[in-house]
């Protein structure tokens, strides 16, 4: 692999983790929804439906 695709990798295992556990507090941080749209995670929501912590508010993704 080359070091970006080591990154984006280390970096979808980190989105998900802070995801899964989040007891963690990183869903409610404004990186998350940094991270969530480098990785086009939020693709992902407007087709499927966001996560129950993750809702659009005047066009824009907020997350608890």
């Amino acid at each position: 692999m080359v070091p970006y695709a080591l990154t984006t990798y280390n970096a979808g295992i980190h989105a998900w983790r802070g995801t899964l556990f989040r007891n963690l507090g990183f869903t409610s941080n404004p990186g998350y929804l940094k991270l969530a749209k480098m990785l086009h995670i939020d693709d992902v929501w407007e087709q499927r439906g966001p996560p129950d912590f993750c809702k659009k508010v005047d066009g824009e993704w907020v997350c608890e």
